[in-house]
């Protein structure tokens, strides 16, 4: 990557941000910005998929 590359990342939501090159994604010229946006969305959701399936209700009485 260098700068100026379009690129996806879990930086807060900013036009602008500096992030770790680990921590973000080139997006390629054929993705959209919504579909980028979608997909690191998507990354988020799935990264607590595990700690629902181990969740029992007892344990979630907040829900």
């Amino acid at each position: 990557m260098k700068v100026g590359d379009r690129v996806a990342s879990s930086a807060p939501h900013s036009e602008y941000a500096v992030v770790n090159v680990d921590h973000a994604v080139k997006v390629p010229e054929n993705v959209s910005d919504e579909e980028a946006t979608f997909a690191t969305l998507a990354a988020t959701v799935m990264n607590g998929v595990p700690d629902w399936q181990t969740l029992s209700w007892e344990k979630a009485s907040w829900l």
